[in-house]
């Protein structure tokens, strides 16, 4: 019997990292509605030298992440994200 697990392989020089979704910024929400993650964390993936990765590896709050919800009104949406990343660092595809 065989077991199948699900892997990444990433280049050398980068790493991903899981991101409560709770430290997303929301911005412009309206103060009538509230919102919800459907996921608790999201991945991002970068890339850097070796010794950008560690020292962001014991700080991910360096990843700042927000999301713009002016003018949404209530429902299910799919809301780009606007990822600042410490200099030296780069968003990986």
């Amino acid at each position: 019997q065989l077991v199948y697990v699900r892997i990444n392989i990433l280049p050398n020089g980068s790493r991903e990292y899981s991101i409560d979704s709770e430290n997303i910024r929301i911005i412009g929400l309206d103060s009538r509605l509230r919102m919800s993650f459907i996921q608790s964390k999201i991945s991002v993936r970068v890339k850097a030298s070796n010794y950008e990765l560690n020292v962001l590896s014991q700080d991910t709050s360096r990843i700042n992440i927000s999301m713009d919800l002016t003018g949404y009104t209530a429902g299910q949406y799919t809301v780009p994200l606007k990822i600042v990343l410490p200099d030296k660092i780069y968003l990986s595809s």
